[in-house]
């Protein structure tokens, strides 16, 4: 039933669900709601296809990408630099001079997950109705979104102002995002459209 609420607080009211998340009152539900999501997402990857490239003339080579595009591994490293852009947003609020805990950051954060649970359960039901096109640009309203919420979270749980805390998150965001992908902030949006 808390996973529920926290679902239904995280959408109709994100202020006053981050409130009540680092007063530690769903802490155990994000992790929780967090853990469920992963692990949909990873049996989720089972029915995704391997991409086996050969654009190298190296069999070693064309290995390494195989075993790298490997939706499982690939779910795996996308949640391992999720923490480490946990970390780099949590540094650099510290370096802003943003007073910030990391237990209620963190936990805040992975309440932003109920999000992906119900990105994923509708975009597997409106793939059956609607057309792929749509579906991206679904994707990437539930993104933004993330990015929205995440930047208040990360402003709930510092009391800062939003032009710092828009700041530190962004930062490491692109740099993330240019360099592995949409999804590695947010690894519960993994094929989310497919």
């Amino acid at each position: 039933m808390k996973l529920l609420l926290l679902i239904i607080g995280i959408i109709s009211t994100p202020k006053k669900m981050f409130n009540n998340v680092q007063n530690g009152k769903f802490a155990s539900e994000s992790y929780v709601m967090f853990a469920i999501c992963m692990t949909f997402i990873v049996l989720k990857s089972f029915a995704m296809p391997n991409h086996s490239n050969t654009f190298y003339h190296d069999k070693l080579i064309d290995r390494i990408v195989y075993i790298f595009n490997i939706p499982q591994v690939e779910i795996f490293i996308s949640l391992l630099l999720y923490f480490l852009f946990i970390m780099c947003v949590f540094y650099l609020c510290k370096i802003f001079r943003i007073n910030l805990d990391f237990k209620p950051f963190f936990v805040s954060m992975l309440s932003i997950s109920s999000i992906g649970i119900v990105a994923q359960l509708l975009f597997t039901v409106l793939k059956l109705v609607v057309h792929s096109n749509i579906l991206h640009i679904g994707f990437y309203l539930v993104w933004l979104w993330c990015v929205i919420l995440s930047v208040l979270a990360v402003q709930r749980a510092g009391n800062s102002f939003y032009f710092l805390t828009t700041l530190s998150f962004i930062t490491p965001a692109f740099f993330f995002v240019y360099f592995f992908g949409l999804t590695v902030i947010f690894p519960y949006l993994a094929w989310v459209s497919k």
